[in-house]
């Protein structure tokens, strides 16, 4: 009886720290979602892989990061953007997503006349 308390007492306390796991994201660190686990939940392209291994990634939104090291002091990259295209909804994660056939997914970079880059992906 007293081996079962002490089982219970500790499935409750790993349950709990469980639960209070933050997932936000965290840039490249770990537990938390890194860039490419974002923009390619099943797997980057090598050239998508290269793009995020070359820069330093900002969310714009969820799922569609600006690289800092390419932005350009007071211009924002968001507002370059194509007015066709997927690099369209380079901005807008959601709206990208929805350009995707369903089951589909992927990731795009998007680079724009002032020299910024964004990657955008996901799954839809």
């Amino acid at each position: 009886m007293r081996t079962s308390m002490m089982l219970a007492t500790l499935m409750a306390l790993s349950l709990a720290a469980c639960a209070d796991q933050d997932t936000t994201f965290e840039g490249d660190t770990l537990p938390g979602p890194t860039v490419q686990k974002v923009v390619c939940p099943n797997g980057c392209s090598p050239s998508i892989q290269n793009t995020l291994d070359n820069g330093e990634w900002i969310p714009v939104g969820a799922g569609s990061f600006v690289n800092a090291l390419t932005t350009v002091q007071g211009v924002s990259a968001c507002s370059s953007l194509p007015a066709t295209g997927q690099c369209a909804f380079a901005c807008d994660p959601t709206a990208f997503r929805e350009t995707l056939p369903v089951g589909t997914c992927a990731a795009i970079r998007c680079e724009f006349p002032d020299g910024g880059e964004v990657v955008v992906g996901g799954c839809h």
